[in-house]
Parts: structure tokens; sequence; C-alpha cells
């Protein structure tokens, strides 16, 4: 598999995570038969151009071979920024967890005596 390959399938991933945010997918190394990309998620606003924070995803795209050594499709694993928790793609968190709202939240202080 080819690296563009591979950048069509992680878009097509990221794509359906969520409408709210906008993403970029970065291609960043070949080690063995796993290509690694890197995809950064902003929410830009009219105000705000340039968002101030964002978040990034690192995916591991893992070809697989059978046994004579024969591409036999791929598996994708992924983690979040600063997180060691491995993710795979049929058997991780609802898609509908992805999405984070930023709505503010209603906190009240109460006093301790």
């Amino acid at each position: 598999m080819r690296a563009e390959e591979g950048l069509n399938i992680i878009k097509g991933i990221v794509n359906e995570w969520s409408k709210v945010y906008i993403n970029q997918v970065f291609y960043l190394r070949e080690i063995n038969n796993i290509l690694q990309y890197e995809v950064e998620f902003s929410k830009p606003h009219q105000t705000k151009p340039i968002p101030e924070g964002t978040v990034k995803v690192y995916f591991d795209l893992v070809q697989l071979q059978n046994e004579s050594g024969e591409d036999s499709g791929y598996e994708v694993a992924f983690t979040f920024e600063n997180e060691s928790l491995e993710h795979h793609l049929n058997s991780t968190m609802r898609k509908n967890m992805f999405e984070v709202s930023l709505a503010p939240l209603n906190v009240q202080f109460v006093a301790m005596d």
C-alpha cells in the first residue's frame, strides 16, 4: 500500500467522526509494514480563524499479509495525544463519544468548614 492510499483511508475514517470539527491528515513515516499518520482536529470560528487549541490523534495503518506474503487488508489503531491507550477501529468507543461539546459547565462551589 502506498502512503497516498493510506492517507485516503485515514481521511475516510476521521471524516465520519465529527461534523463540527475540521481535520488535517499528515503522513509521518513508514516503519516495516506500518504506515503512520497524524490527524489534527480544530474548530475555527469567524472571529478566530486560527483556533487556540487543537487535538491530535496518531494512527497506525498496519498492512496485513497472508502466509504467502501477499497483502490481505489492513488494521487501524490509534491513540489520542499524550495517551498510551491504543484504540482499534472496530473495538473502541462508540462513534458518538468522539465529538466533544465545549459548552460552559454550570459549576457551583460549596464552602467547607
